[in-house]
């Protein structure tokens, strides 16, 4: 049964100022005229046509900014990549016993290498056409919520979203579990307001694709699972029917188990092949703390940039303070509700996986959030502003800022999410000779050295350091690493090489530093 909180048409828009002019006479034969029209006391909304052109043209450039890569493949995208040359017995065999992801993008990729080839843009093929689908299931989820203004709004955020930009160019899986857990979030609404059992459906495939693509997807499945909690009792409170409601979940929940039962079974074992949780995850983060935790936020709302810029953003801080504030002051109805539980259960989540596994504390673990947020956003954008010339200023206000950020992450070099292995190894494969020796930090980057310089015989650095007669030249390549004990580690080695040999060059290139010595 619907809720008569959110009916079946679309919502007014809350907080336009409507206009009213003087009372038409009955039976007036004249036509209105524009003007005229545009003083009826009706609230004015686009046609379902200008919205599917709008969406569908916000889509093409979405997808337009995303196929223009500017960054190489990290470590993490290799090692995926080159997963996918195996057989697909030892591909699984691997997941299981090694690996730190579900099996979702894996055994795609193992399809695309197979039938298409194993270049760059092939790898990033699925996180590209996932980034580009979430622009209209944005825009669908912000039209299902409240009207077609909204929809478009949304839409034109998550083309321009500097971190689903990012990920929809990264071979991983995040911007899958963005997508699914944004259609999860859809099914979970469309279920709330018509309960059919093709929104159940809907509800329980994205929900278990969302965590068939990675492990950080179970976090926006409890989110649509509190929502659709919050609504039983919602029911229950106001004395709705209850029994159909309830049926419809409990058979979603059912297909969700039975899909989600072999991951669980998945995960254990990588649990225990990798000993423990801290195992399981892809980064390297400093912990949390206060400063963590407003870079992760900056990190999500305007992308990954240098370190002062995400300084000068972090520090504008109380403004998002006082932006809760006044949407507490405005009072929020419960669209806004489950929009927030949706945006902030993954955050959370994050918050304690990163007191769990210092770590795991990042922002690619709460990436499903940030289209929910973002249809936030662009409902405030819409409903909050008097007149239609404050929307515009609000909305292009946004748009410029998203825009510039965007920018700004794409082209500067000193992104820290940015890597350019190739170039740096083909310069010291160049530069190498027969008597060099060439060491690399982290020992992880052994899969970058076969990827690029499969000729260039490289060992970690945390190995014995050559005498000058044994090496006449050291390289030493690194890559991430900016604290903590490895660095102490690094550094400690570098340390060791200029008190015995002249420093001949220092090269820098996006993500990686490259140390020549005699």
């Amino acid at each position: 049964m619907a809720d008569p909180a959110w009916p079946r048409g679309r919502a007014p828009l809350r907080g336009r100022s409507v206009r009213r002019g003087p009372a038409a006479a009955p039976g007036e034969p004249f036509p209105l005229t524009p003007r005229a029209r545009a003083k009826l006391p009706i609230a004015r909304e686009i046609s379902r046509r200008w919205v599917m052109a709008l969406v569908a043209a916000l889509t093409l450039v979405g997808a337009g900014i995303r196929v223009a890569v500017t960054h190489g493949l990290s470590a993490e995208e290799i090692r995926t990549g080159d997963q996918a040359h195996l057989s697909l017995d030892n591909l699984l065999t691997s997941l299981a016993h090694g690996g730190v992801k579900p099996p979702l993008l894996p055994v795609i990729e193992w399809c695309i290498v197979r039938l298409a080839g194993d270049g760059d843009f092939l790898v990033r093929l699925p996180a590209l056409v996932a980034g580009a689908l979430l622009i209209p299931v944005t825009a669908w989820l912000a039209g299902e919520l409240f009207d077609r203004s909204t929809a478009v709004v949304a839409a034109l955020l998550a083309a321009v979203a500097p971190i689903l930009v990012w990920y929809s160019q990264d071979a991983t899986g995040y911007e899958l579990v963005a997508l699914f857990g944004t259609l999860a979030v859809l099914a979970a609404v469309r279920a709330i307001r018509r309960g059919r059992p093709v929104d159940w459906a809907l509800h329980a495939v994205a929900a278990a694709l969302a965590v068939w693509s990675d492990w950080s997807g179970v976090l926006i499945v409890a989110a649509t699972e509190l929502v659709l909690l919050m609504e039983l009792l919602r029911r229950r409170q106001t004395g709705a029917p209850l029994r159909p409601f309830l049926r419809g979940w409990g058979l979603d929940t059912l297909a969700l188990a039975y899909q989600l039962a072999p991951l669980g079974v998945l995960f254990a074992s990588q649990l225990h092949s990798s000993g423990g949780l801290a195992g399981v995850t892809t980064v390297s983060a400093s912990g949390v703390s206060f400063n963590d935790a407003v870079s992760n936020l900056v990190w999500a709302l305007f992308g990954f940039h240098a370190s002062a810029v995400t300084t000068a953003l972090a520090a504008a801080w109380p403004l998002a303070m006082l932006a809760s504030l006044v949407l507490l002051g405005r009072g929020t109805d419960r669209r806004f509700t489950l929009l927030l539980v949706c945006g902030l259960v993954p955050v959370l989540g994050v918050l304690a996986l990163g007191t769990a596994v210092p770590g795991a504390f990042d922002v690619r673990y709460g990436i499903a959030a940030v289209p929910p947020l973002f249809v936030l956003f662009s409902r405030m954008a819409i409903a909050w502003p008097r007149g239609r010339t404050a929307h515009v200023l609000v909305i292009a206000t946004i748009a410029i800022v998203l825009v510039g950020s965007l920018v700004d992450q794409q082209t500067d070099s000193s992104n820290p999410r940015a890597f350019d292995y190739r170039q740096a190894l083909r310069q010291v494969d160049k530069e190498a000779g027969p008597r060099a020796a060439v060491f690399y930090d982290p020992a992880s980057l052994s899969v970058v050295f076969a990827h690029f310089a499969p000729g260039l015989d490289a060992s970690p650095l945390t190995t014995h350091l050559p005498t000058r007669l044994q090496a006449g030249r050291v390289f030493v390549i690194t890559s991430g690493a900016d604290s903590g004990r490895p660095l102490a580690l690094r550094n400690r080695e570098l340390g060791a090489l200029n008190a015995t040999r002249r420093l001949v060059s220092h090269h820098t290139y996006p993500g990686v530093q490259v140390w020549r010595y005699r």
